[in-house]
């Protein structure tokens, strides 16, 4: 089994280890030789894939109400970048989005658009949405990150591995995912005032989710 290299999270604020540790993907090479970008880049990149659900969730706050390439871009397949997992062997879960999406859409549209959810509000949508047939954790916590990619990480086949690394368990269920994320927040960096540089704050907005590109690396 390949070896990870350790992966320790700052502890401190996060207009310092935090920003650098993220900063410091820019270009980092998967171990398939895929080279990732977190800041912009003509071949697309993990602000701007985040930045783009976001943009679509502000237009269309009701999922089953976005328009279908839309709806398909946030559910990450469709024209996206791959980046936050790639969702091309999903076809159930693909199949719903795109002819069915008031079976998800209520569900996701419960997790409030700003503010800090509920412990109940985190564990309904997560057994709600994975009882659907076809959506799993990945897939589930890929709408949860387009959604509030500041409270949410992804949890998919290629980051499994680092999570392990990082936090020594892979949430499985919903509990063990909120689990996770209880960590995540209680960081002092996640609490960290919003910084003034323009630059930082596009972290800042998306900084859980953006961890992503330092877990993400598929075999």
């Amino acid at each position: 089994m390949r070896r990870l290299a350790t992966i320790t999270l700052p502890v401190r604020g996060l207009r310092s280890d935090f920003y650098t540790l993220i900063e410091r993907q820019e270009r980092r090479t998967l171990t398939n030789g895929y080279v990732i970008h977190v800041f912009d880049h003509p071949d697309a990149s993990y602000l701007q894939e985040i930045e783009q659900c976001q943009e679509w969730f502000r237009l269309h706050p009701n999922f089953a109400d976005m328009p279908l390439e839309e709806r398909k871009f946030v559910a990450g397949f469709g024209g996206t970048s791959g980046y936050f997992g790639r969702m091309g062997g999903a076809g159930n879960y693909k199949n719903m989005v795109i002819e069915r999406p008031t079976e998800i859409g209520p569900i996701l549209d419960a997790i409030p658009s700003g503010g800090a959810p509920t412990d109940g509000q985190v564990i309904k949508y997560l057994g709600s949405a994975t009882a659907i047939h076809g959506v799993s954790l990945a897939t589930a916590t890929r709408l949860l990150i387009a959604k509030r990619p500041d409270m949410f990480l992804s949890v998919n086949g290629a980051s499994r591995a680092r999570i392990k690394d990082v936090f020594g368990v892979v949430p499985t269920d919903a509990r063990s995912y909120l689990a996770l994320l209880k960590r995540i927040w209680s960081m002092p960096w996640f609490e960290a005032r919003e910084p003034n540089s323009e630059h930082e704050h596009r972290i800042w907005r998306v900084r859980v989710a953006i961890l992503d590109a330092v877990m993400y690396d598929p075999e």
